[in-house]
């Protein structure tokens, strides 16, 4: 049973101090994070499921939040790292003594990206995303690996989480570098990549077709299905620039999931 020091807790003020802190006092964590038992460790007396499309989490704390409930949306099929993302961000505001106890949270205010929200929301989402996909376990994990779909998937699957949020943080390790080309009906929806790593320039814009010589562009396969991988040009996704030389040839691979997104990995040699 994993144990918790809130006193010690309380002296942490940023979501990455307090992770920080969470696992210098339980070492021993594997994933998949046990972010209930986390919570129940923290104060969090009762975590329960809600079935409504217009609230994604909820807190609900004494007040001076000696104890909390967190509620997490489950309907529609939530995936299961939807779930336990939501679960984290309400032990982010549970836990960030400036954060109020008693707290709604929408679809919009629980996001892996979370460029666009307000700073409490960011903190709580900085928070869940250090908690359940940390920096140490996943370079453990993925940092030998050659980066590939089949490799991400089954990161993502050990720590629980979804596919889209593993892999983006996957970027910063594998054995070679590698970008992430995320599309909807074949236009661009945006690139994750380890700019230190992978510094070239793109070849396309968002809202752009992805190159027409390319095999996510070229392919039509069933949905929930890889593809092999392929060499390309390097040029067909980026371009040089003064600074940076582009291999010529890459490796090419294109995760098609449903309504029209795919995911295209795009590694070194």
């Amino acid at each position: 049973m994993l144990k918790l020091d809130t006193m010690e807790l309380a002296d942490a003020f940023s979501p990455k101090e307090l992770v920080d802190e969470i696992y210098r006092q339980c070492p021993d964590i594997t994933p998949p994070v046990p972010v209930k038992e986390l919570a129940y460790a923290a104060g969090i007396i009762k975590i329960e499921p809600i079935d409504t499309e217009s609230i994604e989490g909820m807190l609900v704390t004494g007040e001076g939040k000696e104890y909390g409930v967190i509620y997490f949306n489950k309907s529609n099929n939530r995936p299961i790292g939807r779930q336990r993302f939501t679960i984290g961000h309400e032990l982010g505001h549970f836990l960030l003594l400036h954060h109020n106890g008693n707290r709604t949270c929408s679809n919009a205010d629980v996001s892996f990206s979370s460029y666009s929200l307000d700073t409490i929301e960011k903190e709580a989402n900085d928070f869940s995303q250090l908690l359940l996909l940390p920096e140490h376990l996943l370079k453990k994990e993925f940092d030998s690996l050659l980066p590939s779909i089949e490799n991400l998937q089954e990161i993502s699957d050990l720590f629980q989480m979804s596919f889209e949020a593993t892999a983006n943080k996957c970027t910063k390790y594998g054995s070679k570098p590698f970008a992430l080309f995320y599309s909807k009906d074949d236009k661009l929806r945006y690139c994750w990549r380890d700019f230190k790593k992978v510094p070239y320039a793109l070849n396309i814009d968002k809202g752009e077709l992805l190159p027409e010589s390319s095999q996510a562009r070229q392919l039509k396969v069933k949905e929930q299905s890889v593809s092999e991988e392929v060499r390309v040009q390097a040029s067909c996704w980026f371009k040089n620039t003064e600074k940076h030389k582009l291999p010529e040839i890459m490796i090419e691979q294109t995760f098609f999931q449903k309504n029209g997104y795919k995911v295209t990995l795009l590694r070194e040699k």
